[in-house]
């Protein structure tokens, strides 16, 4: 029998390395994905950069919520990066090869999926953010809204408007609500498969 993530914590808050080798184990692909999808020529240092924070703060990881306040890490992560990119380059530093997402990286087979990977790497961050989450990693609303620092409600709307967005981006390809909701997990399941 496994151990939760909630007992993988408390024992990692023991000193136990193997706990926390595991309990890191168990969600290091989903932070590295949420980064190649965000953040693609910094995904492996931010990676990093968050298991460290997280082991810096791990007593305060609420029960239960260990997935979603991790998440929460990567986010800041990511913010935190952008503005220190932002003033690096206010300040003349040399500006990194930056692409809004990783979907370059990303081969996608079929025309529709293109066209979807190019409408979410149009999006903006916050938005693009709230869909990976949601369809990559499957997190519920009451998860996004403590990725994000707010009601699970203030989630679900940003989810609403994040798919809208998308559709619109995707207008005049056939996209509604239905066939987006279809083409955005037919599009994670391809993308993990292959």
């Amino acid at each position: 029998m496994s151990l939760t993530d909630e007992q993988l914590v408390a024992k990692t808050l023991t000193g136990d390395v193997q706990a926390r080798e595991v309990l890191f184990g168990r969600h290091y692909a989903s932070i590295l994905r949420f980064f190649e999808l965000n953040a693609t020529w910094v995904a492996d240092d931010l990676t990093q950069r968050t298991f460290v924070a997280c082991l810096e703060v791990l007593d305060r990881v609420p029960a239960g919520a260990f997935r979603s306040y991790l998440f929460g890490i990567a986010r800041n992560q990511l913010r935190m990066y952008r503005r220190r990119a932002a003033t690096e380059a206010a300040h003349g530093a040399p500006e990194p090869e930056i692409r809004k997402t990783g979907v370059s990286t990303i081969v996608a087979r079929s025309q529709e999926q293109r066209r979807l990977l190019v409408a979410l790497g149009r999006l903006p961050e916050d938005q693009r953010i709230v869909v990976t989450l949601r369809y990559w990693e499957e997190l519920d609303s009451t998860e996004l809204g403590r990725v994000l620092d707010v009601p699970a409600s203030t989630a679900r709307t940003r989810l609403a408007r994040a798919r809208d967005a998308l559709r619109d981006s995707l207008q005049g390809h056939g996209a509604t609500g239905e066939t987006l909701e279809v083409a955005l997990r037919g599009l994670v399941a391809k993308l993990q498969s292959g």
